[in-house]
C-alpha cells in the first residue's frame, strides 16, 4: 500500500511534515508556525521582495524554477504581481507535466496572469531548449 510505505518512510527519517504536505489533503490548513523545511512558495516571496527588490528594474527578466506546490500555504500572488511590475518580464519554469497544473494544490491559476511566460521545464534538453530561445 501507498500510503503505509510514505508513512514508513516519514517515520523512519523522522520528517516532521504535516499529513497535507505528504497526501494532498486540502481540508487539512498547515499551522502558521509549519515547519519551514516545507515548501512555501508565498513565504518565499515575501523573502525575495525584502531582500532582493531593490536589484528589479524594467531590464530585469524573473525566471523562477519550481512545481508551485503550495502545500495549501498563502500563495502571496500579491507579491508575485508587484515583483512583475518592476521587471521586463517573469518567466516560471514548472517541473511537473502540464497534465498536472493546476490540481491539488498547484497554484499555477494563482501565478500565472502574473508570468510572462509559463513553461514545462522537466530536464536538461527542455531547460537547454528554453536558453536557447531565451537568448537567441
Amino acid at each position: 500500500d501507498v500510503l503505509r510505505a510514505v508513512d514508513r518512510v516519514m517515520a523512519d527519517y523522522r520528517l516532521r511534515m504535516p499529513r497535507n504536505a505528504v497526501y494532498g489533503d486540502p481540508g487539512e490548513r498547515l499551522p502558521e508556525d509549519h515547519d519551514p523545511e516545507i515548501s512555501d512558495y508565498g513565504q518565499a516571496l515575501v523573502q525575495f521582495t525584502k531582500d532582493h527588490l531593490d536589484i528589479l528594474d524594467p531590464k530585469t527578466t524573473l525566471i523562477i524554477l519550481g512545481d508551485v506546490r503550495t502545500n495549501y500555504l498563502d500563495p502571496r500572488d500579491d507579491l508575485l504581481e508587484g515583483l512583475k511590475e518592476r521587471c521586463r518580464r517573469v518567466v516560471w519554469l514548472n517541473p511537473e507535466p502540464e497534465s498536472l497544473w493546476g490540481e491539488g494544490d498547484s497554484a499555477i491559476p494563482a501565478y500565472r496572469p502574473h508570468c510572462s511566460e509559463v513553461r514545462p521545464c522537466r530536464n536538461l534538453n527542455e531547460l537547454s531548449a528554453f536558453i536557447s530561445t531565451f537568448m537567441g
